[in-house]
C-alpha cells in the first residue's frame, strides 16, 4: 500500500541559492570551458580579481563549484582549475513512454548517480504521476537524500511542448498525456520544480554536456524513434524560438510522408496495432517483411534527406548530429544516403556544408541525462 505522498514531500527549505546574472554566468563558464579559471573568467567576463574571488568562493562555499586541479606555470604560483562540485545538489531526469518509465539521479556535471526503470502500462498520466512521485520517495529514502539539495526534476516526453512546457501534445502512443498538465502535476506531488520538454531536445542537451556535442560550437540534433525530433544548439544553448519547438524536423515533411520512424514502418508493414515496445524486433521485421522494408527504408531515406536539406540552409549548423533507436545498420544506410543540394547561385558553394555524425550515445541515455540536467538549465542559462 503506498504511503500518502504529502509526508514522504514535506514542505521543504530549499538550499539552492538565489543566483545573480554574475554567478549565472561564471557558472556556465566553468560548465563548458574545459580547465578553466579565475583569471579566465576573470578576462572573460570583464571583471577584476577581487569581484571574481568574490564570486567563487561565495559558490564554492554554496556547493555549486569547487577548486580542482593545481596546474604549474613557468612563473608564479600554481593555477587552480575549477569544475562543478559534484557532491552536494541533485537532480532528477525521468523519460516516460507508453510501457516504461526511467528515473536517474544525476549530480550538478551531469553525470548519473542512479538509474532506475519501471515498466508497465503508463499510458494514463495521473497514475503514472502518482507511481512517478512514489517511486521518487522510495529512492531518496534508500539512498538518504535531503530533499532540500535536489534541485527539481525534469521530464523528457515524445511530442510538441506548449507554453515552454505547460503541456505537451503527445504522438498516438502517447495520446492520454495531450493536453495534461504534467509539469504541475507531478510538482503538486513532489513539492518540487518540474520541467517538461520534448524527448529530442532533453536528448540534444544531453549530448551536449555528456556527448559529441561537447566540442561543438553549433549543432543541430535529430532523434529516429517514436517521432522525429530535433533541436538547434548554438552556444552551448538550446535555441526553442517562439513556444518551445524551433528545429523540429517532422514539421518539415509533409504530414503523411514516410517518415524514418518506428509507426511509420509498422504502418508501412501493415502492423500499426503493434505494441510499440523495447522489445519490438525491428531486425526481425527485415527478415519478415523484406520487400516492403526495402521500399520504406528507400522512401523515408528520401524524405529524411529532403528535410535535412532544409535544415542546412536555414540553421547552416556546424555539425548535424543524429541519434536513432534503429539497429546500426538500418540507421548507417539512411544517414550514408544523405547527400547536400549546392548553394545557387554557384559562387555560394564555397560556404561550409555540416558534417553528419551518428551519435554514440544511447539515445534513451542521452534523453534522461538531458531531462535530469533541465532544472539547472533553467536556473542558469
Amino acid at each position: 500500500m503506498k504511503r500518502n505522498l504529502n509526508e514522504a514531500f514535506p514542505e521543504r527549505d530549499t538550499h539552492f541559492p538565489s543566483l545573480t546574472s554574475k554567478h549565472r554566468a561564471v557558472f556556465r563558464m566553468v560548465h563548458t570551458v574545459p580547465e578553466v579559471s579565475r583569471a579566465m573568467i576573470g578576462q572573460e567576463l570583464r571583471m577584476n580579481n577581487s569581484s571574481v574571488s568574490y564570486l567563487v568562493n561565495q559558490m564554492i562555499e554554496w556547493g555549486l563549484l569547487a577548486d580542482g586541479e593545481r596546474v604549474p606555470v613557468p612563473r608564479g604560483q600554481p593555477i587552480i582549475r575549477l569544475e562543478i562540485d559534484r557532491t552536494t545538489f541533485f537532480q532528477f531526469g525521468i523519460s516516460i513512454y507508453p510501457d516504461r518509465f526511467s528515473i536517474a539521479r544525476t549530480n550538478l556535471a551531469g553525470e548519473q548517480m542512479s538509474f532506475f526503470e519501471f515498466k508497465g502500462d503508463w499510458t494514463q498520466p495521473q497514475a503514472t504521476c502518482v507511481e512517478i512521485a512514489d517511486r521518487l520517495r522510495n529512492q531518496m529514502e534508500i539512498e538518504s537524500l535531503d530533499p532540500a539539495y535536489a534541485i527539481g526534476v525534469g521530464v523528457a516526453m515524445s511530442g510538441n511542448v506548449v507554453n515552454y512546457g505547460e503541456y505537451l501534445i503527445t504522438p498516438d502512443p502517447l495520446l492520454h498525456w495531450s493536453g495534461y498538465k504534467t509539469a504541475e502535476s507531478l510538482s503538486s506531488l513532489t513539492r518540487l520544480p518540474v520541467f517538461i520538454e520534448n524527448d529530442a531536445k532533453a536528448a540534444a542537451l544531453g549530448e551536449l554536456v555528456t556527448g559529441e556535442g561537447k566540442e561543438i560550437a553549433s549543432f543541430y540534433y535529430t532523434s529516429m524513434g517514436l517521432g522525429l525530433g530535433g533541436a538547434y544548439v548554438e552556444n552551448q544553448r538550446i535555441i526553442r524560438g517562439a513556444g518551445g519547438n524551433l528545429g523540429e524536423l517532422g514539421a518539415l515533411l509533409t504530414f503523411r510522408s514516410v517518415r524514418p520512424t518506428i509507426p511509420s514502418l509498422l504502418q508501412y508493414l501493415g502492423l500499426s496495432g503493434s505494441n510499440l515496445t523495447e522489445g519490438l524486433d525491428l531486425e526481425q521485421l527485415r527478415v519478415d517483411h523484406p520487400v516492403a522494408f526495402r521500399k520504406w527504408l528507400q522512401e523515408a531515406a528520401h524524405n529524411y534527406n529532403a528535410g535535412l536539406n532544409q535544415v542546412a540552409k536555414f540553421l547552416r549548423p556546424q555539425t548535424i548530429i543524429i541519434s536513432s533507436r534503429f539497429p546500426e545498420s538500418v540507421s548507417r544506410q539512411i544517414i550514408d544516403g544523405i547527400s547536400f543540394e549546392p548553394f545557387h547561385p554557384p559562387r555560394y558553394n564555397d560556404l561550409p556544408q555540416p558534417e553528419v555524425i551518428l551519435s554514440s550515445l544511447e539515445p534513451e541515455m542521452a534523453e534522461i541525462i538531458g531531462a535530469s540536467l533541465l532544472p539547472v538549465h533553467h536556473l542558469i542559462y
